[in-house]
């Protein structure tokens, strides 16, 4: 057989390049596929433990939580802070640190809504103090108005009275410039009334004219009642006064004393409710918005309580702690008791997933030393492809150095 056919012959027997590839690709995916699903095993056992954890932290919360509340109630007691001297708690709680960070909690949770029912107690009661601002300033204002009035129809009755000549000699002059300004102006629009005929203009220069005049008889109608309203004050706060024959003024002047005691003792108590209210607002806004305060302090509320939560769980593990355990078994019920069980149980749980988790990384680590070690092999079979691939170039180059010299050495001898 010829060297041609022979080797033929030996590539019938030998896969083609092509079908090694896929062999090996075939090999790559599946050691990928196995180390994913082992990847992914590890996260599932890694998610199990978590929940399994957050399971005991749960049921160490629940036998923690238990003892704590039997032992020192549910709610701040005054004397929470001298825990240590409470002969009614028992030692091994008493010495507890999750035992004082517990009632340090509830005395905080206790002063923090303290804080929100004196904010509310504060907003209420400001709220009621406007509301009875508001009916007193009306009452004030009705009592002025009608003071206002009396004063007025009491300065009339003095101005229309003869034995009033005296106090009213220094406004008579102008009351009667007034008067007769009033009777002028009266007198006018009644000869614009009468005089109803003539056209469109005339009619609309009558009512412009009639307009004018309204107003300024108006206007002194007005300052004819102020002149009264003073000579009636005068009289009423004046110190020198003597009861008068008249019975109206008399009758009027009772009037307005019992109606100014009634406005001074509203007054007063309109003073004393805005004291009231200026102090109640500067406590309020002492510390910002009440609303928002009181968002706040209920926040730091729920805080607390996730942060009892925490402490619950914190003391359930030292009870249910094997080395501390016995130092608490007195204490325990039987609920207890089960709980903690259960918590050894979860425990032997979790240091069986921790076991599997460990062995799937170790698989993996050693899958990846293979793969390492593959590739290494690899690198050093390329190496030393190169090194004989040098040596055949060195022993072609040498052979043609020998010939070179060899070929010198036969024109040497033609020289």
């Amino acid at each position: 057989m010829e060297r041609g056919d022979e080797k033929a012959a030996v590539r019938g027997f030998l896969p083609p390049p092509f079908c090694i590839f896929r062999i090996e690709v075939i090999i790559a995916m599946k050691a990928v596929k196995k180390m994913d699903e082992r990847k992914r095993a590890i996260q599932e056992l890694g998610l199990k433990k978590r929940e399994t954890l957050d399971a005991i932290t749960t049921l160490q919360g629940e036998v923690g939580g238990s003892l704590l509340k039997r032992n020192l109630g549910e709610s701040h007691a005054p004397d929470a802070d001298a825990l240590a001297e409470r002969e009614d708690v028992p030692e091994a709680v008493r010495n507890a640190k999750n035992a004082a960070e517990y009632l340090k909690l509830l005395k905080d949770i206790a002063d923090t809504e303290a804080l929100i029912l004196k904010i509310e107690e504060d907003t209420a009661r400001l709220k009621a103090v406007e509301e009875d601002i508001a009916v007193k300033e009306k009452i004030g204002k009705d009592y002025s108005r009608e003071l206002s009035s009396n004063f007025t129809a009491l300065g009339e009755l003095i101005f229309n009275d003869p034995d009033f000549s005296a106090v009213v000699s220094a406004y008579e002059k102008q009351a009667d410039d007034i008067v007769n300004k009033i009777r002028s102006l009266e007198n006018q629009l009644e000869e614009i009334e009468i005089r109803a005929d003539g056209n469109v203009f005339h009619r609309l220069g009558r009512n412009a004219k009639g307009l004018a005049l309204r107003s300024f008889l108006n206007k002194n109608q007005e300052n004819l009642q102020r002149i009264y309203r003073t000579v009636g004050e005068k009289y009423v706060l004046s110190s020198t006064r003597e009861p008068s024959s008249n019975p109206d003024v008399e009758d009027l002047f009772e009037q307005i004393q019992e109606k100014r005691h009634a406005f001074q003792e509203v007054s007063a108590e309109l003073a004393e409710l805005r004291s009231e209210r200026r102090k109640i607002g500067d406590v309020l806004g002492a510390e910002g918005n009440p609303v928002k305060r009181t968002g706040a302090l209920e926040k730091h509320i729920v805080l607390d309580r996730h942060q009892i939560l925490s402490v619950f769980a914190a003391f359930g593990a030292v009870v249910s702690d094997p080395v501390e355990a016995e130092s608490f078994t007195d204490l325990l019920s039987v609920e207890d008791t089960e709980i903690i069980t259960k918590i050894n149980e979860e425990k032997d749980a979790v240091r069986n997933l921790e076991t599997r988790i460990e062995s799937l990384k170790a698989s993996l680590a050693i899958d990846d030393e293979k793969a390492e070690i593959e590739k290494l092999n690899k690198a050093i079979g390329e190496q030393r492809q190169r090194i004989r691939n040098a040596e055949r170039a060195i022993e072609e180059f040498s052979g043609q150095i020998a010939q070179s010299e060899k070929k010198i050495e036969e024109l040497s001898l033609l020289l």
